[in-house]
């Protein structure tokens, strides 16, 4: 599966769809629920990177991302 990562929740490894392709596919919706949640994933986003030290801009997430997944060390 492109684009996912690996996350720990509650005691499980799990792939989860990397929150810039989340964000790029509901921006992109047609369904006005996804247009409603996209506050929330943006700043989730912001507050992300805010704690990793990431300097990005939410507004510039396009589609145009590499076919690229992580594995569960974070590997490319």
């Amino acid at each position: 599966m492109a684009h996912r990562v690996w996350i720990e929740f509650r005691g499980h490894t799990i792939h989860v769809l990397d929150i810039k392709i989340l964000i790029e596919l509901k921006r992109t919706s047609k369904d006005s629920k996804d247009k409603q949640r996209l506050p929330v994933l943006e700043k989730t986003l912001r507050q992300l990177e805010k704690e990793l030290c990431i300097d990005s801009d939410v507004s510039s997430i396009n589609n145009h991302h590499d076919n690229k997944t992580t594995d569960r060390n974070g590997h490319t």
